[in-house]
């Protein structure tokens, strides 16, 4: 049987809108400005998907979220809760970090800093191999 064009398109923006974007490839782009409010501020959640082990843990090929900043941020935090131990990878203009959890973090990982205005590619992941649920935030506190 051959599909008619006309419902291809909403049959792909259905298959989207169900499985998300990053899971196409395409993360989630947010834009962040300093003084952003609320503050803490949840920028994504879900579930972290390990498919590629590296040396701090299993994460995903695709980013989970692109952060944008649009000026430098003097103090910022990544912040991830999970029920695991989570794994945060951020690349960005100056390189590359990963950061897992400790036994004593209660599923928490969080990266404090100076931030330059640019692109950081955000990895969530677990040490373990398996899938958790997380929350994403930042707070300038």
């Amino acid at each position: 049987m051959k599909i008619p064009r006309w419902l291809v398109i909403p049959a792909l923006a259905a298959v989207m809108s169900v499985t998300g974007s990053a899971a196409l490839g395409n993360p989630q782009v947010v834009t962040v400005s300093p003084n952003f409010q609320p503050d803490p501020q949840v920028l994504n959640s879900g579930t972290s998907v390990g498919s590629t082990s590296i040396s701090c843990g299993n994460l995903t090929s695709n980013a989970n979220i692109v952060v944008e900043l649009t000026q430098d941020i003097s103090s910022m935090h990544f912040i991830v809760q999970s029920s695991g131990q989570p794994v945060l990878k951020i690349e960005g203009p100056n390189g590359s970090a990963c950061v897992t959890a400790d036994g004593f973090s209660g599923g928490k990982v969080e990266v404090p800093g100076y931030w330059k205005q640019g692109s950081y590619s955000i990895y969530i992941g677990d040490r373990a191999d398996g899938n958790q649920n997380y929350t994403l935030s930042i707070s300038s506190q």
